[in-house]
């Protein structure tokens, strides 16, 4: 059995949380595209003996293969993407199914690389579709103690996202540390460093590296529905997904289910607190 990794850094990171927990006893092939290796470095993640991983260069430059966005769907550089996975399957081909992340495009990628992909997610929740796919119970995703109460603690807000719409902004972060710098604890922003300052006095952060060293450190991690929230899932920190009420909830954490730490961005800015109980 063979599985793709092909999409953006979050859809990754959830894989290899979930197959770092598998429960299959055959061998499990997992096949990622190399734009992906600098961040499961970062993670320092160890997979069981029957679960191979291997990276390869399928040319992915935008963050994920052009073909699973409205974005990229009819550029040039995704039917070259799509060309190398087609050499790979006929090249590299082994016996068993060979699946896709989600089954979105899962048709046309099967009728362009001439070979019958099957996939792991459909319009289910995607943590429970892993789950199933590595045998792994979902008690073990939920059974993490989270106490709302909680007085100084280290919380981390982290708001940037892919796509901009998911970014989370200054007047939700002055919100945020309003509520948990009353109780004594320290709230620190973290952005990506696009230039060599960050402004506001936030921290700064230039690779995956320093990234998941700051959400390691973190009591509490509060981000967008985004990849750094699927990491605070893999360390098992408590953590809070602010989106746009667009956004369905098929990537909401484990986590966050059970103890529903999700807040809309509408909700947020219509409230005069970050906790709905103080409003």
């Amino acid at each position: 059995m063979t599985l793709f990794l092909l999409r953006a850094y979050g859809d990754f990171v959830i894989a290899v949380n979930m197959a770092s927990q598998n429960r299959i006893a055959s061998k499990i092939s997992l096949v990622a595209s190399a734009h992906l290796e600098p961040l499961y470095q970062s993670l320092g993640i160890i997979l069981p003996d029957n679960v191979v991983l291997q990276f390869h260069d399928f040319g992915i430059r935008h963050g994920i293969m052009g073909c699973f966005t409205d974005r990229y769907l009819l550029r040039i550089s995704s039917l070259t993407e799509l060309a190398r996975l087609r050499r790979h399957v006929r090249i590299q081909s082994t016996a068993g199914s060979h699946y896709l992340e989600q089954k979105k495009r899962s048709a046309w990628v099967s009728w362009y690389c001439g070979y019958p992909f099957e996939y792991v997610v459909s319009t289910e929740k995607v943590y429970a579709s892993y789950a199933r796919f590595f045998s792994v119970p979902m008690t073990e995703l939920t059974a993490l103690p989270f106490n709302v109460h909680q007085k100084g603690i280290r919380v981390l807000v982290i708001p940037d996202a892919r796509q901009k719409r998911r970014e989370i902004g200054s007047d939700i972060i002055m919100k945020i540390k309003a509520a948990f710098e009353l109780n004594g604890s320290l709230v620190e922003v973290a952005r990506f460093m696009k230039s060599t300052t960050v402004a506001n006095g936030d921290t700064g952060y230039r690779n995956f590296t320093e990234l998941v060293a700051l959400i390691r450190s973190a009591d509490l991690v509060i981000g967008g529905d985004s990849m750094p929230i699927h990491v605070a899932q893999l360390f098992r920190k408590p953590h809070y997904i602010l989106y746009p009420s667009s956004v369905k909830d098929q990537f909401f954490t484990p986590f966050a289910l059970q103890h529903q730490t999700y807040f809309s961005f509408e909700d947020l800015c219509a409230r005069s607190s970050f906790f709905p109980h103080e409003n």
